[in-house]
């Protein structure tokens, strides 16, 4: 599944991951603390239960900057900064509510007394909690399953059912997090649902945060002796103590995020530990209000603007490509913080920007926040997914208009009369708890038997023998090309499945590997620590096949390479070759070297060069993801000219240490996954197939080019694409696991024709130096390029 950091719909990337606000909970629009007199000392009263107008004002910027960011409003491609805006709010309100509830728990007269309190404390809290996000959570994840399960293919809406059983137990932050680092799963759609990541990183926060302030203003009380047995509000030391809590754990937290930020951005992004120190500034900021407010209303209201101006800076210089939630996270949550605090003076500077947020347009969109932060995601995915493609910035801010209707309306009839009408008194709203759990699991209950029974029923047939192996009906005839490379034919299998293509035939039943478990599939799996994975900077060197053989091949690239182990490891069989492995799962080669180094797989690559040279293989085989088209706002701004630079030098330095170098083509990559094309009612062969880019081609020739220094160049897209058509389908196989990797079943069924291929090209004797040898096709040199097929048209 992508995760996304949207700054354009049509550009939902992994990288992307998407920076969805929640209102994220706090419908506590009273205000913590408007103080105007010294004489309302620390200790007389902590909270103040006006309410703050300009809270809400900030509320509706906050919401609408992560909105309008995923719609695709081009300037404001960092308004994912508006969930960070939440942040800093829910602390400081959370953090008021919590230290005035704690007060009124402290031991008084008795052990019994304080018990009794300490129980109110807890229960009136989650229970406030529950009558505020519980019945409009629910209610979203409810409506979205069951739009998605009539909306989207039988895979997608599956998907969507398990997303919203993550959300509702709060834990969608962890199940986002463990598909963005699935490096199989990142080209999937961004999930409807995804968005419930933020909310689940507040409650997270407010399971563990409640029970700090009470450990540790009890704590303080009980040691200061004098506040167990007096009815005062909380001593100045309490509030102190709890503020040294609360700054070490904002510190350790944001120390915490800067390192994993730049290890692991989207497993931080999502991350609780790292995400922490934003709701701890607010918190800081709730236990010094005393301080602020003594500022003078001047120096508080251009505290304020410095504010305003520190969210905007961020929402219209950041992007997808911005480290975070590492030190640039600093600016917007600073600047919200300086917002809150120039709000708290009473007589408030008449250019204050909280008389600006405290009007009634600005009030109006923060009261129905919550509510519009919980629809607008679902709306916006949930279309461009049923419409199949990208949607205008004018379609999405219909889109976007549709879903603030339908916030008023949960707003007015579901969210706020639950929440203050009575219904659910006291701790009794505890209930909403199992409720809202029981009933997303009873919905996703009656549509998850339908997946079931479809998966068991793709999964049960037997293919005869004579269709279990289509590509190997037909053994390559090697010719000489005009370069003294090999070409064998294409299979014949692929030659029937284009023409499947061209008459329009449905999709061959039964598919091997199911359709339906293509996503759950898995590439050639070598023994575990063989691969480096995310985060890695160097792996084991693993020998499988004959290792005392005195003949080697070393397999060189990234995930990419590990698809073709199946056919490799026939041919090192066939041939008497021991095989070894130096691979890591998503560095490309753009990534390896250069301006545009990128962390560990720099690292990694710094590390694999001398291992190469060190085990000098007597065939080094190099096989990655050489074109990555480029994305706006993409993590790197890459292209195959920088992987076509870094394969020249990776050649070059390895030459000398390899007997023979063979480069393997990369399969032309596609956009849609094939499960979903595969699964999609009325489902053919031609909707299910695609042509390569013109940019793929030109790629592909340029890595051509540059091997002809030192190695050949192995083209492997005729297996794969004849006369420019990719069927996803051959045969009864499926040839696509995602949308750039080819099923371990069809590398295996492709073993003999790659032998053949592989033993004439080393069989020329030239594999080292001058020579390209192609996998199929007839064409001549000078008509490589058109033979790749004609350019795929523009989505």
């Amino acid at each position: 599944m992508r995760i996304v950091r949207p700054s354009k719909l049509r550009h939902l990337n992994v990288g992307d991951a998407e920076r969805s606000p929640s209102d994220l909970s706090n419908g506590f629009s009273r205000s913590t603390h408007r103080v105007s007199d010294e004489r309302d000392a620390p200790d007389s009263k902590h909270l103040a239960t006006r309410r703050r107008r300009d809270i809400q004002g900030l509320r509706a910027v906050a919401v609408l900057l992560v909105a309008l960011n995923h719609a695709g409003v081009g300037f404001l491609k960092g308004g994912y900064v508006g969930v960070d805006v939440f942040f800093v709010l829910s602390g400081y309100l959370i953090t008021g509510l919590l230290v005035s509830a704690a007060d009124k728990a402290r031991p008084s007269r008795s052990e019994h007394s304080g018990r009794k309190h300490l129980f109110t404390y807890f229960s009136e809290f989650y229970a406030r909690r529950a009558r505020r996000i519980l019945p409009a959570a629910t209610l979203t994840l409810v409506v979205t399953d069951i739009a998605a399960w009539h909306l989207l293919n039988l895979y997608r809406a599956h998907q969507v059912l398990v997303d919203s059983i993550s959300s509702t137990f709060f834990v969608a932050n962890f199940h986002f997090a463990s598909i963005g680092t699935n490096y199989f799963a990142m080209g999937q759609p961004p999930s409807p649902l995804q968005h419930f990541w933020s909310l689940s990183v507040e409650e997270q926060f407010y399971l563990v945060w409640p029970l700090l302030v009470a450990v540790a203003l009890l704590g303080i009380a009980f040691l200061g002796r004098r506040d167990r047995h007096n009815d005062q509000p909380m001593s100045r030391v309490a509030l102190r103590g709890l503020g040294i809590v609360a700054v070490i754990i904002t510190v350790a937290s944001l120390a915490y995020a800067v390192y994993d930020t730049h290890h692991s951005a989207v497993s931080a992004y999502f991350s609780s530990p790292a995400r922490a120190w934003e709701l701890g500034l607010g918190a800081i900021l709730s236990l010094n209000v005393r301080r602020v407010a003594r500022l003078p209303s001047v120096l508080l209201g251009v505290l304020g603007w410095f504010g305003i101006v520190a969210i905007i800076i961020a929402s219209t210089m950041y992007s997808a490509s911005t480290l975070f939630p590492g030190t640039p996270a600093l600016l917007p949550t600073i600047g919200a913080a300086a917002v809150i605090a120039a709000g708290l003076h009473v007589d408030q500077a008449s250019f204050a920007p909280s008389r600006i947020l405290s009007l009634l347009p600005f009030r109006y969109i923060g009261d129905r926040s919550y509510s519009f932060y919980l629809w607008h995601w679902p709306v916006l995915i949930l279309a461009m997914e049923h419409a199949g493609h990208s949607l205008s910035l004018t379609t999405n801010l219909l889109l976007l208009a549709g879903a603030f209707l339908l916030s008023i309306v949960t707003y007015s009839t579901f969210e706020n009369p639950i929440r203050k009408t009575g219904m659910l008194p006291g701790s009794v709203a505890l209930v909403l708890w199992p409720a809202a759990i029981a009933t997303v699991l009873f919905v996703s209950s009656l549509n998850w038997s339908d997946y079931q029974n479809a998966t068991n029923s793709a999964q049960s047939y037997a293919l005869p023998a004579s269709l279990v192996a289509p590509a190997q009906a037909s053994l390559p005839q090697s010719t000489k090309t005009a370069r003294s490379g090999w070409r064998p034919s294409s299979p014949t299998a692929l030659v029937a499945a284009v023409a499947a293509v061209e008459h329009l035939s449905p999709i061959p039943s039964p598919l091997i590997p199911a359709a339906l478990t293509l996503p759950s599939e898995h590439l050639y799996e070598p023994p575990q620590g063989c691969i480096a994975r995310a985060g890695q900077t160097r792996s084991s060197i693993c020998s499988i096949g004959d290792t005392s053989s005195t003949k080697t091949i070393v397999v060189f690239g990234d995930s990419h390479a590990q698809m073709w182990l199946p056919a490799i490891l026939s041919f090192a069989g066939r041939k008497g070759y021991g095989v070894r492995l130096i691979l890591h799962e998503g560095c490309n080669p753009w990534r390896w070297a250069g301006p545009e180094r990128v962390g560990e797989c720099s690292g990694w690559y710094e590390w694999a060069v001398p291992q190469v040279r060190a085990l000098r293989p007597s065939l080094l085989i190099i096989a990655t993801h050489y074109d990555v088209a480029p994305r706006e706002d993409a993590e790197i701004k890459f292209s195959g000219p920088r992987s076509i630079e870094n394969i020249t030098a990776f050649g070059t330095a390895v030459r000398s240490a390899a007997h023979q170098i063979v480069v393997l083509g990369d399969p032309p990559g596609q956009e849609q996954e094939p499960v979903d094309c595969l699964v999609a009612s009325h489902a053919t062969m031609k909707t299910c197939s695609y042509s390569p880019t013109s940019g793929q081609t030109e790629t592909s020739a340029g890595i051509e080019s540059a091997t002809s220094a030192f190695g050949v160049f192995l083209d492997t897209t005729p297996w794969l694409c004849y006369h420019g058509v990719c069927p996803m389908v051959v045969g009864h196989t499926g040839v696509y696991l995602n949308h750039d990797h080819i099923t371990t079943t069809y590398a295996g069924e492709l073993a003999p024709l790659f032998s053949a291929a592989l033993t004439r090209v080393l069989a020329s004797g030239k594999a080292a130096r001058l020579h390209r040898a192609s996998a199929g096709s007839h064409r001549t040199a000078a008509a490589a390029p058109s033979a790749l097929g004609r350019p795929r048209a523009a989505a």
